[in-house]
């Protein structure tokens, strides 16, 4: 595991940090669609159809632009 900034300030007045794991099941714990893609995504992969996986995993675009706007949104309510 490997912490990452996913967010910062500037000004270095603040930064988030985080694993890409803890970034991942978050983003899954406030929204259902991604965790759907997710789901979805690694089914196909043990069922061996990559394809399929991709073409799923290519749903995560507007699905972390969707999450980017609600954070965004969000932002100056700290």
């Amino acid at each position: 595991m490997q912490v990452r900034r996913i967010d910062s300030q500037k000004d270095g007045g603040w930064q988030t940090l985080a694993t890409l794991e803890a970034l991942y099941a978050y983003a899954m714990w406030v929204d259902v669609k991604f965790y759907m893609v997710v789901v979805e995504a690694f089914a196909a992969l043990t069922r061996g159809d990559t394809e399929e996986a991709k073409r799923i995993a290519n749903q995560c675009v507007s699905v972390r632009n969707k999450l980017r706007e609600h954070h965004d949104a969000c932002s100056g309510c700290r």
